[in-house]
């Protein structure tokens, strides 16, 4: 049966963003006649996808009954065949609609309900609950804004303590409150977006932007790389008595993809190690786990090709950041498949030591490791390129984002019962300590799900899994060891509590941590959502809570980073994560994903670095001003001393007191227990703090990220500790940092923030940079930027290594936003609705420049396709007082819009 509703048809136009509607009904237009329904579950954190299955409070998994309307009513308690008050159903209705419209629907609910449309709530009765125990479609009429083709229609109902049930039907009453709706935000090639020609993503050799030099790392005497150590301080270098230290400058690739994809040949292998080194990377970091395995063998083509990769690798100075597992834990073919599903309970098990796994990963790494690989001669365990081992990724995961299985939570109830019972001996001694005269036995205390919570059990749980990550941790690093493996080894990249900080200084040779700005909730699928906040607004937060997580004693790693797409102000990402790392003086760091690609095969999606030219035009900056040392590390450092009493805490570094990096050198250290690393004397700091509050990780759990949100400590007071760091001369007088103001200036001067103006600047020698704002204007040393017609990211930088007063070819970056043709986002911006497709769109500009030169001629200025060909001229001009005027508008490039432009004296 089809039930009629009516579709509401806009002719619109735009008033301050909202929309006025000349109403026409289409009686015609019906929903889906089929409902999914899903009984007694957990609600999805997106309602914008119907899933194939959803799960319970057990984590069981829960498949939908697919039923139609009968009398205008879905019978919920008859399907759930018997349930309690308040318990969840989610209804998904999936149809199409032909218009852009709205549509109205009357609804009731036993008790309760939300109503979503495309992942986002319209309407909400779970104050007040249904109120009308008529049950009829009058109780409440919803407006619901529609977009043009596919829409899901989620309803939330909460069960009421006599029934449950949802009625939908035709209604005549207007709402109470009619929701006119706005109009989504469809992209297409207009005066704002331009195509953008991706036909050759090669950078060409000797290209403005090849960056092959800045990548160059030292060989041996036969010409293979040399081994990665940490030196004398703590820093990354190299193993042969080498004064100095290095920096790597990588990227992260799928394994399955771009290694053993059977359609990937040598050749196309060898062609992309060619394109990263000319991209400015020096190492990768990608995961051996996808290789297949066959009982005691690995699949030979699938050795074959990780052998040829490493041997590559090493020939063209790339270093391999090796995981050893990031899904899959060396199962068999059928086993894998069967498992990966889980996943996460995988994780969650390895730190049980689950006898199974551990045997699976101790005889993938003991196999490989031993492994000769034909292509060097040489075992794998002896193989330098090799110069980072991380043994599990994210295996923290599970337990910040509770999805294990029922199974999996059974175990950790008896493995928590039995660390109280060895900690506390006797229930009256536990009972003492909670406090809790109502506690009977440790049988009845169950494992909370996760570390996120309050209160003396999850502080106690908290404890308990600081101790599983440390034995965890311990074992991994007694199986690497009897392979007979030299290198550095991380693990645990998703530090956000002391716990998991403090493992990392008891037991692992490197400190190594992902951190996502803006992550979306569901990457690039339908439903998922994207922050459009600006990443100068949070003071660079995603940045400070990663440094705040670095160790004062060895190699600090950012194994993932990314600014994420569809996020506005992407353009900041390169500037912020490029300057500030290099002036705490990272030792290597790593963008997701996908940094050089020979050719475009599918629009851009949330990390594909190679296809967007905003992300790219990021990383050629941050080459230049990270690997290449244009910023100058801090010259001060002050580190945060932690003692043990803050262990049983989910929390981290304060968010007032992480901001100190922004200022100088800042690092950690723990001031109970032994660190791994001995042998070192690292910097010693002008000043030493106490931490104080703590930043919780919060936000939207999107299952594939952690963040964290900035917190207002009281104790600790930034502005009088910046008039400390003044007195002690960690901030030089000129400096101009004003933390009432949210201006933040780097000791060195050369990294200034304005937050509130969404502005970041940087002015060295070879590399000056803004990010503005639309309409913006500001004066660097040399680059003055007059005018940018919108939200960008304007630089330039010296690329034949002269600094820029003398420079003779020089890089120009304009970067704005992409997005990809019929690509649908909410008004916001926010909720994703369609991904869209190729060709990929840039967002057009004008921008006006005026640069300092001693050059007694103009330049040629050329715009750059991403491969770094020439392509039209720029008009510029030399002003009456010397400096080089170019006025450009990317809308007139009959190549359609670049973020690169390179300025020539070299004709």
């Amino acid at each position: 049966m089809k039930i009629a509703v009516k579709l509401l048809i806009t002719a619109v136009f735009a008033v301050s963003g909202w929309l006025n509607a000349a109403e026409k009904y289409l009686s015609h237009s019906s929903l889906n006649k089929n409902w999914y329904v899903f009984t007694k579950v957990k609600p999805p954190r997106n309602y914008g996808i119907k899933p194939l299955f959803m799960t319970n409070d057990k984590n069981e998994q829960i498949f939908p009954t697919v039923c139609q309307l009968q009398n205008r009513t879905i019978d919920i308690a008859k399907i759930s065949q018997g349930f309690f008050e308040k318990e969840c159903a989610i209804l998904f209705n999936v149809f199409k609609s032909r218009e852009r419209g709205t549509l109205r629907l009357g609804l009731s609910a036993d008790w309760w309900m939300q109503v979503f449309i495309n992942g986002t709530k319209v309407y909400d009765t779970t104050k007040a609950g249904n109120v009308s125990r008529v049950f009829s479609p009058d109780d409440h009429i919803v407006d619901i804004p529609l977009i043009k083709g596919k829409n899901t229609l989620a309803v939330r109902v909460l069960s009421g303590s006599n029934g449950w049930r949802l009625v939908c039907g035709n209604t005549n009453k207007e709402p109470k409150k009619k929701i006119i709706p706005l109009k989504e935000i469809v992209y297409k090639s207009d005066a704002t977006w331009h195509r953008v020609k991706m036909s050759n993503l090669k950078v060409l050799p000797g290209s403005a932007l090849d960056l092959t030099t800045i990548s160059k790392v030292k060989t041996a005497e036969n010409g293979r790389l040399q081994r990665l150590t940490a030196n004398h301080l703590g820093k990354l270098s190299y193993s042969d008595n080498y004064a100095g230290n290095i920096r790597l400058n990588g990227s992260n690739i799928h394994g399955y993809w771009d290694v053993l994809n059977e359609k990937i040949t040598k050749d196309e292998l060898k062609e992309r190690l060619t394109l990263f080194r000319r991209q400015g990377y020096n190492f990768l970091r990608f995961s051996v786990d996808p290789i297949r395995r066959n009982n005691t063998k690995f699949n030979t083509s699938d050795l074959d090709k990780l052998d040829f990769m490493l041997s590559e690798m090493g020939r063209q100075g790339i270093y391999w950041h090796l995981i050893v597992t990031a899904s899959n834990i060396f199962f068999d073919g059928k086993e894998y498949l069967k498992n990966h599903k889980d996943r996460n309970s995988l994780k969650a098990l390895m730190y049980l030591g689950d006898k199974q796994l551990r045997q699976n990963w101790e005889f993938g790494v003991k196999k490989l490791f031993a492994h000769i690989n034909p292509y060097t001669g040489i075992a794998w365990k002896d193989d330098p390129t090799i110069f980072c081992v991380e043994y599990y990724n994210e295996q923290e995961g599970p337990l910040l984002w509770t999805n294990f299985t029922p199974e999996v939570q059974a175990k950790y109830n008896n493995a928590f019962r039995e660390w109280l019972k060895n900690k506390y001996a006797t229930v009256s001694a536990l009972r003492k300590s909670w406090n809790s005269v109502n506690l009977k036995s440790f049988d009845s205390i169950k494992a909370p799900g996760s570390l996120r919570g309050n209160g003396t059990v999850h502080d106690e749980f908290v404890l308990f899994i600081n101790d599983l990550a440390l034995k965890n941790l311990q074992w991994y690093n007694k199986i690497i060891e009897s392979t007979g493996y030299q290198g550095l080894t991380g693990q645990y990249s998703l530090p956000v509590w002391w716990g998991d900080l403090k493992t990392r200084y008891l037991a692992s040779k490197t400190a190594i941590c992902n951190r996502y700005f803006n992550h979306p909730t569901f990457q690039t699928w339908r439903g998922s959502k994207c922050r459009q906040n600006s990443s100068l607004e949070t003071m660079a937060g995603y940045w400070r809570a990663a440094n705040a997580t670095r160790l004062y004693d060895r190699p600090f790693i950012i194994t993932e980073h990314n600014h994420a797409f569809w996020n506005q102000y992407q353009y900041e990402g390169g500037l912020v994560f490029g300057a500030y790392s290099a002036l705490q003086g990272f030792d290597a760091v790593a963008i997701h994903e996908g940094a050089a690609v020979a050719k475009i095969e599918k629009e851009n999606s949330a990390w594909t670095v190679g296809y967007s030219p905003v992300a790219r035009a990021n990383e050629f900056l941050r080459a230049c001003l990270y690997l290449r040392g244009d910023v100058k590390q801090s010259g001060h450092h002050i580190r945060i001393d932690i003692p043990n009493s803050v262990l049983d805490q989910y929390s981290t570094v304060s968010s007032q007191q992480d901001k100190i990096g922004l200022l100088c050198g800042l690092n950690i250290k723990f001031t109970d227990g032994k660190s791994f690393i001995s042998n070192v004397s690292p910097v010693q700091p002008e000043m030493v703090i106490s931490p104080v509050g703590g930043a919780k990780a919060v936000g939207e759990n999107t299952g594939w990220s952690v963040d964290t949100s900035d917190t207002t400590d009281s104790a600790f007071d930034l502005h009088k500790f910046t008039v400390l760091m003044r007195q002690k001369g960690i901030l030089p007088g000129n400096n101009k940092t004003n933390v009432l103001k949210d201006v933040f200036q780097s000791d060195t001067g050369e990294i200034t923030m304005r937050s509130r103006d969404k502005l970041l600047k940087v002015i060295t020698p070879k590399t000056e940079a803004v990010c503005l704002t639309a309409g913006g204007s500001e004066q660097l040393k040399y680059l003055e930027v007059l005018n940018t017609s919108t939200n960008s990211l304007v630089a330039i930088c010296s690329i034949d290594q002269k600094p820029l007063a003398h420079s003779k070819r020089i890089v120009l970056i304009y970067s704005t936003a992409t997005v990809n043709t019929g690509m649908k986002l909410s008004p916001d911006r926010v909720v994703l609705m369609d991904r869209g497709k190729l060709p990929i769109l840039m967002q057009v500009g004008k921008l006006k420049i005026a640069i300092k030169s001693d050059q007694a001629k103009p330049p040629e200025v050329y715009a750059l396709s991403l491969d770094g060909a020439r392509k039209q001229k720029i008009n510029c001009k030399i002003s009456p007082n010397g400096k080089i005027i170019i006025d450009l508008d990317t809308s007139m490039l009959p190549d359609g819009p670049t973020p690169f432009f390179e300025i020539t004296y070299n004709k």
